[in-house]
């Protein structure tokens, strides 16, 4: 959790840029939900590089987990 609000802060600031991907190397996806939203970021060596977010309409709230 305290890894993804840091990881929307980079994101939401301008002077702010995510990285290349390199695929040989490891990477890790942190992800988030509550019940109105899903977000995730892809994030290599401590820095994002892809963000992901969207707000659930009301069908897909009313899914079971």
């Amino acid at each position: 959790m305290e890894l993804l609000k840091k990881a929307n802060e980079v994101k939401n600031d301008k002077g702010a840029h995510t990285a290349l991907l390199d695929y040989l190397k490891p990477y890790e996806v942190c992800t988030d939900a509550s019940d109105y939203a899903i977000e995730g970021v892809l994030m290599q060596h401590g820095h994002p590089v892809a963000f992901e977010s969207w707000k659930l309409n009301e069908k897909e709230q009313r899914y079971t987990i």
